[in-house]
């Protein structure tokens, strides 16, 4: 059974080592904000751009990949459409982003960094335990040894995350290495 390995940081997002980024974003952002707008700006606006041309769909849940270059560390970039802001709830979030983690997956990625700062300012509701709870069973279902997933989120929520790791690895301590 795969051992999935939680690390929580600050860092901003273009430069978080991972092979895969995953970046959410509101539809109603202009600039993009949070993960997605760091990395679309280290790229030159490369998805602004794609986006303002309808080039890229903006439907709740449509994922683009963005493969990087040395402006962004992460080997690629998943964008997951979250919706218009002020339409969001948390459990749409949370699928959304349980669907792109998948995603990443699929692709063959076993180092995924998550961008979270900008659900948790924009989606009151959100829980992160709740989401953690979700990828379980996405990582039940991998062949794999193990595999890192590294959240993002602002300084002040460092320990409350941290709590919330915890508390989902004693309720799935077969998913979780040992100490």
């Amino acid at each position: 059974m795969t051992k999935i390995s939680f690390s929580v940081n600050s860092e901003h997002a273009e430069i978080v080592a991972a092979e895969a980024l995953i970046a959410p974003w509101f539809s109603d952002d202009r600039p993009l904000r949070g993960g997605a707008g760091r990395v679309d700006w280290r790229m030159c606006e490369f998805f602004s751009k794609l986006v303002d041309r309808s080039s890229v769909t903006d439907d709740p849940g449509s994922l683009f990949l963005l493969r990087t270059d040395e402006r962004v560390r992460a080997t690629s970039v998943l964008l997951v459409a979250i919706g218009r802001r002020t339409d969001v709830n948390p459990g749409a979030v949370e699928e959304r982003l349980i669907h792109a983690f998948s995603s990443a997956l699929t692709l063959g990625s076993r180092q995924i960094a998550i961008c979270l700062r900008t659900i948790k300012e924009s989606v009151s509701d959100f829980s992160v335990s709740s989401f953690l709870a979700g990828l379980l069973p996405v990582v039940k279902t991998l062949e794999l040894e193990s595999m890192r997933c590294s959240l993002l989120v602002d300084s002040q929520d460092l320990s409350s995350i941290r709590k919330d790791i915890s508390l989902v690895a004693a309720r799935s301590p077969d998913l979780f290495p040992g100490p």
